[in-house]
């Protein structure tokens, strides 16, 4: 996106909410929450305890209740109390939680992992804007940063471990949940704009409150508009200009995201709790550049999402019917346009429909929550045929995915010191079939100050659309494809002190029927020259087990704005045996052969670090503020099918056969300045100088392909060089 344009957009906002009406609506605008009786603001760092907004959580369950009563461990990061930290993404701000692993692949991409579960795209941690997903289906990507307006976001809360009892599928390894502004009682208008290194732009604005303060149901309004830009990561840009030569390649953009975003809410009160809310949410990802697994080089991307729906608030619970039209051109013409097999041009027609009733009912000593949810995904694509052709709309294939589930979930409060709960989900999905999700946990509350808890739960997740669905050329799907299923067992304890808090968790889980792309037997391959399929997307008999411990502690200064913490992670990775990739490959006219693997991948590739480690502090002082956080992240090993070059020939410097490398361990001292003339006022009107990785030339935090390679085999593989990273951020608030 162009500044022009996103300076534009921002200015007529602002044009807009000035010529709002500013004075407080009559009567009061109260908007109903499940508990009143949870405070609904954190407390300062001045007041030096750690209270309210650090003890409620409402994703776990769909409804609030206090921290010491949930099933699950659960982070939660107050954004609001955060605008002196050094991070400017979600994601960065991810990094300095224990059991949070977070990966820039690009520089418009994040991957994050909960628990030792990552994967590229994010596809084993849902991730949730609103109770909305932000994930492209078909490919089963996490939008971090195209869909998020910075300025609307407050709180999120990262439920770790299977979460599919509420979620459903895909709430694998975790859930971040991101929950936005309520509207209150008086206008308000939030922006943040970032700029820095790497062609970094960010512009975005939320402007929010009551209308029709004479009606006799009030109503009230939510808009947000901005847009994300990010420049071409250094070394990506190959040495000679590719040239479209077929019908079915193009020319792929110079840029890692470009992209423009805007929101609305209207909402009216009925009567007492009830009403009634419409939304709208539209994105246009002009360019964005990508790393999957399917493409030899980075591809480009162009997409458009737009969302409609309504929800309905009621004292029990919540009704929700949610619309989503996405529409998406993807072309990876960066490798080698004269191959055929090595260039791919793609286009998405897709809608899909969610409706879905929640409520929650409490008697005696029970709190009961319950709800039904259905979902519709069609689409029309090239992708869905063999041999189909973006040029030729008679080729495209249709595919309709549905999935209805039911879920029930009691809370039993057996005293006041002892809370269990039990619940199940049940999905019967259109491709794979049912799937039953229970979880069971008990809580002991020693005091007001600390508590223990002990869970276990189960979880799947899909395969993505892309994954079961896709005939195009050389990739193909078993007719068998199940979900991946994970149990997880956690154990936690938290006290809290007057200026100390601690926390303490271990967890253990093993995973089934995880999905992999490996070579069809050869001779299938070599009957299935010239075009394929060679590679299959399949289940494969070698579960996982992931275990280990996060531990934290945090102080607040006395008599200072200030705060330390201390976090670390253990975790260890790893298959039941050594995961093989092995194929004996096709000839193609002696002596030539391709997809001739070969190759012992060990039992931990793709593992998350077995150590993380995180040391910070911050500190504020009439206005000014700064803080500092040196982190510690161990080596890892990776393998990407794409990385391989479809075959089992080194491909750069420390990558070896079939696409595996070794990352090196790295530390990273992130520090940031700034002043916030609004903090008597109880607003944020601020600046902030940040830089992330300070002393870091550069370290990797996926395959391990330097720029020079990149540059020299024009974008034939892919990077996740990361390095020095600068940013000034201006927050206002009235």
């Amino acid at each position: 996106m162009k500044i022009s344009k996103m300076l534009t957009l921002s200015c007529g906002l602002v044009s807009f909410i000035t010529a709002a009406e500013s004075r407080p609506a009559e009567p009061e605008l109260l908007l109903p929450t499940v508990n009143t009786d949870v405070p609904q603001h954190t407390v300062s760092l001045g007041d030096l305890t750690f209270l309210d907004d650090e003890e409620w959580v409402e994703a776990v369950s769909g409804r609030r209740m206090v921290l010491s009563e949930s099933p699950q461990a659960v982070t939660i990061i107050n954004l609001e109390e955060d605008i002196d930290l050094p991070v400017w993404t979600v994601p960065d701000r991810l990094r300095y939680e224990a059991g949070i692993d977070v990966y820039q692949t690009r520089h418009g991409q994040m991957d994050v992992g909960i628990r030792g579960w990552n994967s590229t795209g994010s596809m084993r941690t849902l991730v949730v804007l609103d109770g909305r997903s932000i994930d492209l289906e078909e490919l089963g990507q996490v939008f971090w940063i195209s869909h998020i307006h910075p300025s609307d976001i407050t709180r999120i809360e990262v439920v770790k471990g299977p979460s599919s009892v509420r979620f459903g599928a895909n709430a694998f390894g975790g859930v971040v949940a991101i929950r936005d502004r309520d509207v209150g009682d008086i206008h308000e208008v939030h922006t943040m704009s970032m700029v820095g290194t790497d062609g970094l732009l960010d512009i975005d604005a939320t402007a929010l409150g009551p209308i029709g303060s004479h009606w006799n149901h009030p109503a009230y309004y939510k808009v947000s508009i901005g847009g994300s830009y990010r420049d071409d990561q250094d070394g990506t840009h190959g040495r000679d200009p590719i040239l479209p030569t077929h019908e079915d390649s193009l020319q792929t953009g110079d840029d890692d995201l470009d992209s423009m975003r805007l929101s609305a809410v209207f909402g009216i009160h009925l009567a007492d709790e009830w009403r009634l809310e419409a939304d709208a949410y539209l994105v246009d990802i002009q360019e964005w550049d990508f790393i999957e697994d399917l493409s030899i080089g980075s591809n480009w991307i162009d997409i458009e999402d737009n969302k409609a729906g309504l929800r309905l608030y009621m004292p029990f619970g919540e009704l929700r019917w949610l619309h989503n039209d996405v529409d998406t051109e993807y072309s990876n013409q960066k490798s080698d346009p004269n191959i055929a097999s090595r260039r791919t041009r793609v286009g998405l027609r897709n809608n899909t429909d969610e409706l879905s009733l929640h409520f929650n009912h409490s008697f005696d000593e029970h709190v009961i929550s319950a709800g039904v949810e259905y979902s519709q995904w069609n689409s029309l694509s090239n992708f869905w045929a063999q041999n189909g052709s973006y040029a030729d709309a008679s080729t495209w294939v249709r595919e309709r995915v549905f999935n209805r589930a039911a879920f029930l979930e009691d809370q039993f409060f057996l005293s006041e010191e002892i809370i269990l709960n039990a619940g199940v989900r049940f999905d019967n999905h259109s491709i794979v079939g049912k799937n039953t999700s229970p979880r069971l946990s008990a809580n002991y509350r020693v005091d007001d100050t600390q508590f223990f808890r002990l869970s276990w739960s189960q979880g799947y997740r899909l395969p993505s659309h892309l994954e079961v669905l896709i005939a195009e050329d050389y990739f193909t799907t078993a007719n068998d494809l199940e979900a991946e299923t994970i149990n997880s067992f956690d154990v936690g304890w938290q006290k809290t002190w007057r200026h100390t808090k601690a926390t303490l968790g271990a967890f253990y889980s093993r995973a089934q029927d995880i999905m992999a792309l490996v070579p069809l037997d050869a001779a299938v391959m070599q009957g299935n020259l010239p075009n394929g399929p060679f590679f299959e997307y399949r289940n494969i008999d070698n579960p996982i087990t992931v275990y280990g411990v996060e531990a934290e502690l945090r102080y607040a200064w006395a008599q200072q704005a200030g705060e330390s913490w201390f976090n670390m992670t253990y975790q260890d990775f790893s298959y039941d045996h050594d995961f093989i990739y092995h194929s004996d490959g096709v000839f193609i006219g002696q002596p030539n052969k391709l997809f001739d693997f070969d190759f012992n991948l060990g039992e931990e590739h793709n593992a998350p670090p077995q150590w993380k480690i995180n040391l910070g502090t911050r500190y504020q002082q009439n206005g000014w503020f700064t803080s500092g956080v040196v982190r510690y992240v161990d080596k890892q090993s990776f393998f990407s099918f794409a990385s391989s070059n479809f075959q089992g020939n080194p491909v750069g410097p420390d990558v070896t056969r079939a696409g595996s490398s070794e990352r090196s361990a790295y530390a990273a001292c992130d520090l940031s300045v700034g002043y916030n003339w609004g903090v008597e006022e109880s607003l944020k009107q601020f600046v902030r100088l940040s830089a992330l990785n300070i002393f870091d030339q550069g370290h990797y935090e996926g395959h391990k392909v330097p720029s020079s390679v990149l540059a020299a085999e024009n974008e034939a593989h892919r990077s996740s060089e990361v390095g020095r990273e600068v940013t000034l951020t201006f927050g206002w608030e009235w």
